[in-house]
């Protein structure tokens, strides 16, 4: 592959972007766009310094040739084959880092790239020194993230989000290493058989996603946490009780999904002082239904910071009822929009962007569908604060989804569909845009 650069291409896209027209910051294109001249650094700047590869049959990526012509990156996001691993340790600039895709077995240190504050690798990549004392954040995943416990972070004093995905190992005895730890994600770490040393980064960590580990863990550590602010218990099975979480003080958004809480006391809830969001589905034996819940949580939500943008009056509910014709106006665009959605997401996935597969497609719609479902379920009494509520709902679980696929699912066109369709949706149910920030209730929210 040559990546000598055709500036007039370059150029083009750029003004693409500053219409509008681009799909995104930074250079993202295959592999073999990168032809003929050269490229100037002026260039880079306007762009940030982002270079990004995504998968092309035959074209592997080589990184030594990168770091040759584009010596001042700040960030590399690569998905696809590459070669010359080692090349990227000579980037002095370098900040990001994202790399997926196969690649020989090559080794690279990442304690050599001096300004590294985040990297993220899948299970293709092997040979990787995980040492770095200005790392941030770091994605792993799959089963080159060495050894049965995290003792292999303990040069990463600095690390404040930390996600691992389908990793083997099996306890996190070594986590106590990461002082400055904030946010924990572990989805599909199903060889873990304890979650015990989380004890010993109570100070810090304000946000915890647990989803499709170990079945029937012991949860009782969670207790220990009492910074907790988020907390996502996502397919792990059977949960004995919520008690672990009943004198949280600081918890204030919590999401249960495909689990089951033996005991049914979700009543439990009603402890959190600090909660105002909660997701779950109501099972017969639970004391609590989620529309009692959310009566009880529209109360807490009262006279405090959750609406920062709205008006004064923003307590009271909406003065008028929504007419019949109102409320079948909103069913009807939920659908004709959720399958304008989903086709507009199978012409990126039929345009090559891998990330964009069936099932994530299906996520997507679900998401959005679950939304509408639950705006409807609100009736035509519905306040401001519980319609805010759900539009806070539905970006935590995009922000989600973007986040587990490398940020790499909603970009300024996508964004702008989803925030259309999701805004469209609770204005009709009576929720006034004007008194939120650019008329867009999810502007303080969004994580894309």
């Amino acid at each position: 592959m040559n990546l000598l650069v055709e500036e007039e291409y370059l150029l083009s896209l750029i003004e693409r972007r500053q219409s509008g027209m681009a799909r995104g910051p930074g250079i993202k294109i295959r592999p073999s766009d990168l032809t003929k001249v050269r490229q100037t650094l002026e260039i880079f700047e306007q762009w940030g310094g982002w270079l990004r590869f995504y998968e092309e049959e035959g074209a592997d990526i080589d990184l030594v040739e990168v770091v040759d012509r584009f010596p001042y990156l700040q960030r590399i996001d690569v998905d696809g084959a590459m070669k010359n691993l080692f090349a990227l340790e000579q980037c002095e600039h370098l900040e990001t880092l994202s790399i997926h895709g196969k690649t020989k077995s090559e080794a690279l240190d990442i304690s050599k790239i001096k300004q590294l504050l985040s990297f993220g690798f899948d299970d293709d990549i092997a040979g990787i020194n995980i040492a770095s004392a200005s790392l941030n954040e770091l994605k792993a995943c799959g089963k080159h993230f060495a050894g049965s416990d995290l003792r292999t972070l303990s040069n990463c004093p600095a690390i404040e989000n930390l996600t691992l995905i389908n990793v083997q190992c099996e306890t996190l005895n070594g986590i106590e290493s990461l002082r400055q730890l904030k946010r924990l994600v572990l989805n599909g770490c199903k060889h873990i058989t304890s979650l015990t040393s989380l004890g010993t980064v109570s100070e810090s960590l304000i946000a915890l996603h647990l989803e499709n580990i170990t079945k029937n863990l012991e949860l009782d550590v969670i207790g220990k946490l009492q910074n907790l602010e988020q907390l996502s218990l996502v397919g792990i099975g059977d949960i004995e009780s919520l008690r672990c979480i009943s004198a949280h003080q600081k918890l204030q958004n919590i999401i249960l999904s495909r689990v089951n809480i033996l005991d049914g006391r979700l009543s439990l809830l009603k402890n959190l002082t600090s909660l105002r969001n909660a997701d779950y589905i109501d099972k017969p034996h639970y004391d609590l239904r989620v529309r009692e819940l959310e009566e009880f949580l529209n109360g807490q939500r009262k006279d405090d910071s959750i609406l920062p943008m709205m008006a004064e009056d923003r307590c009271l509910e909406h003065p008028a009822k929504a007419s019949p014709e109102l409320e079948l106006k909103t069913s009807e665009r939920s659908v004709s929009e959720t399958e304008n959605l989903a086709d507009y997401f199978r012409g990126l996935q039929e345009d090559g962007l891998s990330q964009y597969s069936s099932e994530v497609i299906s996520s997507i719609c679900d998401v959005i569908n679950d939304y509408s479902n639950r705006v409807k379920d609100l009736g035509n009494n519905a306040t401001n604060e519980q319609l805010f509520s759900k539009v806070a709902q539905v970006i935590q679980h995009l922000n989600k989804l973007h986040s587990e696929h490398r940020n790499e699912l909603f970009e300024t066109e996508e964004r702008e569909l989803l925030v259309s369709i999701i805004n469209a949706v609770v204005e009709s149910a009576g929720l006034n845009l004007e008194n939120f920030e650019g008329s867009d209730p999810t502007f303080q929210l969004r994580e894309f």
